[in-house]
């Protein structure tokens, strides 16, 4: 049973759905209407994580060959598909993550995104850790707790009123820009099993949970904004690889995004679709995305850019390996309801590819979508018409997936560099 919001959150959204009922239920609105509506600078940034415009995540990655002139699709890449396609519960196509709880409740569930206003001094709350902590291997500065019995904290910029979704994930992910004296800062978090202090209730956040009273979480993530957001293994073992320009960057090597996934792009943010959908021709949203693939088909290795899995032994499908609609394929609007937006977002499954970056569920998700009912905003995702079922046009036969080791170090590296990172790369 699903605990329910505080009230004020409640009234706060009740307010929303009166002065936006209107625009949620009508038509699509044109382009220039919605990018009046949107106030930019209350949203993140567009693609923040990388400074470096170099970066992996924001590269192309719609060829059709690597510089040997050899395929970049896994030669498994066809019966992978055919995976995805019979495993049970599976749809034929990729769904939008993040809309409700699969009972159908309505409840957003996907993470929301805050940026914090700028720092005064050195003024950050602590976020700890129980049990079950996942927290940062390697922060720039080492934390002190203060919270008798903590095992782990993290200190960050958070604001009272920031709540995360309502799902068994709790997952919430926040900007800091602040640089602070002693060093660290500047960086987006994604925390998962995160819960502000009671009376906040949700799925996760019981009414009962012990140190109510704090701000805890039990996963940490965190990607330097000055970086090109890889994890940090990567740097700390492949510095003088063929792929360092890739790499090898010293910010990069306190990062620990989740599964390799760098926490501003663990869901797709409305701003970035209506930019892209705005754009004429319709645009690529600038980065890569995330899929997650069901548990009975998601194995227990992993390929760059991921340095983890939570997948199971004799499973086909491994986390890291990119997933691309493929480039053949000539897409329009009219093959998604003559919606721009969600014409964007396949545009980004075909220009950039997405991540397997996670487990779980039965089905396979791109995102999820950017949860902005849990921030408060103005904004929803039904004034793009876009639901969970915007690329239902686009069977999974449209898509294919790219070699294991894609983009990361070649197998000769990945040997003499001790097999550090992921498993053994396919070339």
């Amino acid at each position: 049973m699903h605990k329910s919001r505080p009230r004020a959150r409640l009234a706060a959204l009740v307010v929303m759905s009166t002065l936006f009922g209107s625009l949620a239920t009508s038509p699509i609105a044109r382009s220039d209407d919605i990018l009046s509506l949107l106030d930019l600078g209350t949203l993140p940034d567009l693609a923040p994580v990388v400074l470096d415009s170099g970066s992996w995540y924001k590269m192309p990655h719609n060829e059709a060959t690597d510089p040997q002139g050899r395929s970049v699709v896994d030669p498994s890449s066809d019966t992978w598909i055919g995976d995805l396609q019979t495993c049970s519960g599976c749809n034929n196509y990729l769904l939008l993550d993040g809309f409700a709880d699969p009972d159908g409740n309505g409840i957003p569930q996907g993470t929301p995104y805050y940026r914090a206003p700028p720092a005064s001094g050195d003024h950050r709350l602590e976020v700890d850790c129980f049990r079950g902590c996942n927290y940062p291997r390697n922060p720039i500065v080492p934390q002190v707790c203060t919270t008798p019995g903590v095992l782990k904290c993290f200190h960050l910029a958070v604001k009272p009123g920031w709540t995360p979704g309502d799902s068994t994930d709790s997952a919430i992910v926040m900007f800091d820009r602040t640089v602070y004296a002693d060093g660290d800062g500047n960086y987006a978090v994604h925390m998962h099993g995160y819960c502000p202090p009671l009376p906040f209730t949700n799925t996760h956040c019981l009414s009962t949970r012990p140190n109510g009273t704090k701000y805890t979480a039990d996963g940490v993530f965190v990607t330097y904004l000055t970086s090109n957001g890889l994890d940090g293994c990567w740097p700390k073992h492949y510095s003088h690889s063929v792929a360092a320009s890739r790499i090898a960057d010293a910010p990069n090597e306190h990062n620990n995004p989740h599964f390799g996934v760098p926490a501003p792009y663990r869901a797709i943010r409305y701003n970035e679709v209506v930019i892209a959908g705005s754009a004429s021709p319709v645009a690529s949203i600038p980065h890569m995305l995330k899929i997650t693939l069901p548990s009975s088909i998601t194995n227990n290795s992993n390929y760059f850019p991921a340095t983890g899995d939570d997948g199971s032994s004799g499973n086909p499908i491994s986390e890291g390996i990119v997933m691309r609609i493929k480039p053949s394929i000539t897409l329009t609007a009219s093959m998604l309801g003559n919606n721009n937006y969600a014409l964007a977002i396949a545009e980004t499954l075909q220009t950039h590819g997405a991540i397997v970056g996670e487990t779980g569920g039965n089905v396979a998700t791109v995102g999820g979508v950017e949860n902005l009912a849990a921030e408060g905003s103005a904004h929803s995702w039904a004034d793009l018409n876009i639901t969970n079922a915007a690329l239902k046009k686009l069977p999974l036969l449209d898509y294919e997936f790219l070699y294991r080791g894609y983009g990361g170090p070649s197998l000769t590296e990945w040997i003499r560099q001790g097999q550090q990172c992921e498993n053994q790369p396919y070339r």
